[in-house]
């Protein structure tokens, strides 16, 4: 694979920051949301490592509750480690690669109204 130093040049203009902090985001209405994301997958994931979308599965039930995700995966393993339920599969050719838009439903967590019963150690 080749990197052309335009276009990384180009792409990290892109990268600004948001004028909006996650706690902001975070503190907003209850409404639906959809969000919309291309994590790692294939030769964009290095060593196999899939702690991006671990990280990704937290950041979707912390700060997505009642959203519906759209992430796009070109590996039929990558989105394990989501740790989440995919509600739907909508298959997608990105170049020469066969892909797959999957859609989860992410629900608020539920309270517990009593406290889990803790294991006694002996």
């Amino acid at each position: 694979m080749s990197w052309h130093n335009e276009t990384v040049q180009q792409a990290h203009r892109f990268l600004e920051p948001s004028p909006f902090s996650l706690d902001e985001s975070a503190a907003a209405d209850a409404e639906q949301r959809i969000v919309l994301c291309n994590p790692p997958w294939g030769i964009r994931l290095e060593d196999g490592s899939d702690d991006s979308w671990l990280h990704l599965g937290d950041f979707l039930r912390k700060f997505a509750a009642n959203s519906d995700a759209y992430l796009l995966s070109g590996t039929k393993t990558s989105s394990r480690a989501l740790r989440l339920a995919c509600a739907t599969k909508y298959p997608v050719r990105v170049g020469d690669v066969d892909c797959r838009v999957l859609k989860y439903s992410i629900n608020a967590r539920r309270e517990s109204s009593s406290p889990r019963p803790q294991a006694e150690l002996s």
